[in-house]
Order: C-alpha cells, then structure tokens, then sequence
C-alpha cells in the first residue's frame, strides 16, 4: 500500500509505503501524488516514511522511478527517508 499526503503551508510532501507494496499501488497513486504537488513550490521537502513496508515487489521499482521522476520535475528540495532498524539474529 502506498499512501501520501500534503502539508502545504510546511511546504511538505508525506509519502507511506506499507505493508506488501505491489506495483499497481504506486500506479494509482501517481496521479494523487501530482494532485499534491500541485499545491507546493519548489523547493518543497518530501518525507519518505518505510518503517512500515514488509515488502516491496520488484515489479514496482519502474513504478517508483516515475513516481521519483514526477516529484524531481516538481523541484524537491530535500528528501528524508526513514527506515526501519531490523536486527540481524
């Protein structure tokens, strides 16, 4: 699942991946995320929130790219990813 969200007076772009991320959940968000993007001027930051992927299809890495793609185009300022810390047993 992928979910985003704006916060326009921050200047702010929020993106979720969670649990099992399958290609077909970054397709229709491309166009939600273009809605977002609309409100924010370059130089906006996007937070890149993975704590919660269990996994990640690889058929959705060509997704991702364009969705990448379309917030660069879009004039990112700064990305900050967070990742979940697992612990090798």
């Amino acid at each position: 699942m992928f979910l985003a969200t704006a916060n326009k007076a921050k200047q702010l772009l929020y993106s979720s991946y969670i649990q099992r991320v399958q290609p077909d959940d970054i397709k229709h968000a491309l166009e939600d995320v273009k809605v977002l993007l609309a409100d924010l001027s370059p130089g906006f930051r996007l937070l890149v929130d993975l704590s919660q992927v269990e996994s990640i299809d690889l058929d959705s890495i060509p997704e991702i790219g364009r969705l990448m793609e379309v917030i660069d185009q879009s004039g990112v300022g700064m990305v900050v990813r967070v990742m979940r810390a697992t612990s090798a047993m």
